[in-house]
Formats: C-alpha cells, structure tokens, sequence
C-alpha cells in the first residue's frame, strides 16, 4: 500500500484530526530540558534551568549554543541523538498539565 492510500485508511472513518504544535496543548519543554540536562551532565556540564529558558527556547541557541558558550568540545549531532530516548515519556507520566486542562 503506498503512503496516500494508507494515510486515507487511517483516517477513513474519522471525524476530527489534532495536531499538538509544541507548547499548545502539552507543554513538552520540561521534557526536553531533562533530557539534555542529563547528556551534558553524564559529560561532566552542568546544563543550568535558567539559561536553557533563556538561550534555548527564547535565544534558539540550541545545543550548538550551549557548546559554543562554553567551549565545549562536543558534537552537536551527538547531543541530539543521546537525548532523544529521554523525550519520550508521556505527558501523564511526567504530571505535565495539558493546557487548556481536558474536558471531564
């Protein structure tokens, strides 16, 4: 089955699609910030709260930022990848509250 027809029996019968732009409906950055707070320390950085808001998600800076700053000698494509697994668990999982909060 190629992909259009397989994308058309998923959502044959449905009614409605959402799609979770990031921040609009979970609230993921917490997610993120832990995981990459954990690659950095596990290579001996210390990847501080308040900077990752400011230089990460206002400033865009992203990992290649923080290396930079810091003169760390690190790849970039290898922070990323170690981080990935870490942004996997669920939003219940992690308490993380949707917003707006779910009809009852």
């Amino acid at each position: 089955m190629d992909r259009t027809a397989y994308f058309r029996s998923l959502i044959a019968d449905t009614e409605a699609v959402v799609f979770d732009f990031d921040n609009v409906i979970v609230d993921s950055e917490p997610f993120h910030y832990r995981a990459y707070a954990g690659v950095f320390a596990a290579h001996g950085h210390t990847l501080h709260r308040e900077r990752y808001w400011l230089e990460w998600t206002s400033r865009g800076g992203g990992a290649e930022g923080e290396i930079a700053r810091h003169g760390l000698e690190l790849d970039p494509a290898a922070i990323h990848a170690a981080r990935i697994p870490s942004t996997r668990p669920s939003a219940a999982a992690a308490k993380s509250p949707s917003f707006p909060p779910p009809a009852r």
